[in-house]
């Protein structure tokens, strides 16, 4: 039982329910705020990709210019 619910009460069921309540709308703001930074991250990330192609595509043309070196190389 928490501190501040009496385990004697006779009503302590409704008093986590509540509690629970009065939670609930207490986090929903944060919750919503959590959702509406991780939308704005996700557009973010998607305008940031577009980019990262380009990048990738020059890893992968070193891999590959590394590759033929090694398969020419004497050792």
């Amino acid at each position: 039982m928490p501190q501040f619910i009496d385990a004697q009460a006779p009503q302590a069921t409704l008093g986590f329910l509540v509690l629970g309540l009065i939670f609930n709308i207490n986090a929903i703001p944060i919750n919503m705020g959590y959702v509406i930074l991780a939308a704005w991250v996700s557009r973010r990330m998607n305008t940031i990709q577009n980019g990262l192609v380009w990048l990738e595509r020059a890893a992968g043309a070193m891999f590959v210019g590394f590759g033929v070196k090694l398969a020419l190389s004497e050792r």
